[in-house]
């Protein structure tokens, strides 16, 4: 489906099934659109960025974890490739209306939204939606549209162009599509929601050999009562482990951060699977009456601020939610604002009277408040931390942790080589989901067996000989997952039931190729698969340097490659030799030296030239 905001019109285009066989679904065809329709030149907030809602082949089967999508554009955060993912149940919703996308082009000059039902697409006023928030709306729209609809909406921070507003979907259970600023995007489209409903089923080529198949690899004893514990309190553990990001990337541990949190968690929460999931990652807990455990916000605003009161987490992650806020970036600024006002480059004159302390619960809250509104101090703070860096200028930019305009999540890139190179080359920025389960779990590496040094890069944190094979391989395989799209937590019941399932503990791309031709009626080749992968990862890739992107910018923040953790983490004495394994990943990608993909390359992979676009 093919909206242009500007002359409300709407179009139905078929996909093409030879276009569908190269790149997939997901980011592999949004990027193939984003491609086709910017240059060097298109501003992400501009009528002429495409923003792309996607799908993929299995969204909607039997396959589980089948009710993601991607939500990707030229990111208003980075200027580069922008891509975000969700779950929940509007993936799902979008195929059974009969869509694999939509592709949102120009600017409305009033405040609307999208209705979609079953083929059917008509543009609304949403004058009177405008201002609410993403908990608020999905009743709104349902009351309006129909009560089964899914909704994807942004709130006051996306209509503010805050840079890193978040695509929000299903109400107050809050999945976020968050990174990359998508949300402001949208705002800037004046769009303020998708609702969508559809009665149709999917077509599948092979329903019984597809269901057989998934019985097979697929224990069914995992259930989401399994995760309850493992999946929530994982990012604890980072911690515990002193892995993760604790006073804006500075130290190695947080005294009793783990232990404090992880006994609420663990005992309150309670999993709320996506469509399709029998992991349930998603927790609710009653803390302060219900309210969202925080996931991924437990390191970016607990220990990476000081802050370990889960009242205050719990409320501040609300309030993100409610605005459309990605809490992973909104935790690293506050982070960032914390240490510059620590070290006097501001000051209650410039934070509106704010004392912006370590480990100040009341300040993050207010601070929340404030980016979410563009209001006084957050003005400057929702341009992200690399905007807030550019703008002071000066050391500034020395505590300015990001990769490519893009915070890092939560793990700590010098605590393990693996994921220093994974950042570093991520086509978004730092990016811990390029890769994201291929780095964790020792099971991929049976995948590629035929290498010892792959398979000391897994065992030793500190190794440079494997690691570039190795972060290409999980970076081409996550293109696979993000495609079809499924989601990366998939394997998560397998490795927790190893000792009842058959074979390596993880779904290899084999198997997931398996599905793929199942539900298609295709017949790709294993080979085909993994040629697949490398065309998606290096057309985005193509994507960012056409808009400028070199060696230099695949690099860690100054912090991160010149200051040591300490401690007695994980590599606590670690910096990465980065440079070295630039030159094997660039070598092994078949990139020049300076990072461009060569015209062999390009032409091995039936990608355009860089002259062509």
């Amino acid at each position: 489906m093919h909206i242009d905001l500007s002359r409300r019109t709407t179009t139905t285009r078929e996909l093409n099934e030879e276009e569908a066989r190269r790149y997939i679904g997901g980011p592999g065809l949004a990027a193939r659109i984003i491609w086709d329709g910017t240059d060097a030149t298109t501003s992400p907030l501009s009528g002429e960025n495409p923003l792309v809602f996607m799908t993929g082949p299995l969204t909607g089967t039997r396959v589980p974890t089948n009710g993601r999508y991607t939500v990707a554009a030229l990111s208003p955060l980075t200027g580069i490739w922008g891509e975000a993912h969700a779950g929940g149940s509007w993936g799902y919703a979008l195929k059974r209306a009969g869509f694999d996308g939509i592709v949102l082009q120009g600017k409305a000059n009033t405040p609307v939204y999208v209705w979609i039902e079953d083929n059917r697409v008509c543009i609304r006023d949403a004058h009177h939606l405008w201002g609410k928030d993403t908990f608020e709306l999905e009743g709104l729209l349902r009351s309006e549209t129909d009560a089964r609809a899914s909704v994807v909406t942004i709130g006051r921070a996306g209509e503010r162009l805050v840079k890193f507003a978040a695509v929000m979907s299903d109400g107050p259970f809050a999945n976020a599509a968050a990174r990359c600023g998508m949300g402001a995007v949208m705002g800037y489209k004046k769009l303020k929601a998708i609702a969508v409903s559809g009665t149709k089923k999917p077509q599948v080529h092979d329903e019984e050999k597809l269901a057989l198949s998934i019985r097979e690899h697929f224990p069914e004893t995992a259930r989401p009562q399994r995760s309850r514990r493992e999946t929530e309190f994982e990012n604890i553990r980072l911690t515990i482990e002193e892995t993760a990001a604790i006073k804006n990337w500075q130290l190695g541990h947080f005294e009793d951060f783990g232990d404090k949190l992880a006994e609420v968690t663990t005992r309150e929460a309670k999993p709320r699977p996506c469509h399709g999931c029998p992991v349930g990652c998603y927790m609710l807990a009653t803390v302060d009456g219900q309210k969202h455990v925080p996931g991924e916000f437990l390191i970016p605003a607990g220990s990476n601020c000081l802050i370990d009161d889960m009242e205050a987490l719990n409320r501040a992650y609300e309030m993100c939610n409610r605005y459309g806020l990605d809490a992973i970036s909104t935790g690293h600024v506050i982070a960032m604002a914390m240490e510059l006002y620590e070290k006097g480059l501001i000051t209650t004159a410039d934070t509106d009277g704010i004392e912006l302390r370590w480990g100040s619960a009341p300040a993050f809250i207010e601070l929340v408040r404030k980016i979410g509104e563009r209001q006084g101090c957050g003005e400057l703070l929702a341009e992200g931390v690399r905007g807030i860096s550019e703008r002071l200028g000066g050391r500034a930019s020395e505590w300015a942790v990001h990769v490519k305009g893009l915070e890092p999540s939560r793990w700590d890139p010098r605590a393990k080589n693996t994921w220093a190179l994974q950042n570093a080359t991520g086509n978004r920025g730092a990016d811990h989901l390029d890769g994201f389960m291929a780095l964790r779990h020792q099971d991929y590496a049976q995948f590629m067996a035929d290498s010892p040094e792959v398979q000391q890069a897994f065992q030793n944190p500190l190794a440079i000989k494997g690691v570039a094979r190795l972060v290409i391989w999980a970076q081409d395989s996550d293109c696979l997952v993000d495609s079809l799209p499924l989601c990366k937590f998939l394997n998560l019941p397998r490795i927790w039931m190893r000792e009842v399932v058959k074979g390596p503990a993880v779904i290899m791309p084999p198997q997931i190729l398996d599905w793929l031709n199942l539900v298609t009626g295709w017949d790709v080749t294993l080979e085909e698969f993994l040629k697949t992968a490398e065309r998606i990862f290096n057309l985005k890739r193509l994507i960012n340097v056409r808009r400028g992107v070199i060696r230099k910018d695949d690099m860690l923040p100054l912090r991160l490659l010149h200051q040591k953790r300490g401690g007695d983490g994980l590599a606590a004495e670690n910096l990465p030799p980065l440079e070295t394994m630039l030159d094997e990943y660039y070598s092994r990608r078949g990139w020049s030296e300076t990072g461009i993909p060569t015209r062999e390359k390009l032409a091995e992979l039936g990608l355009p030239s860089l002259q062509s676009g």
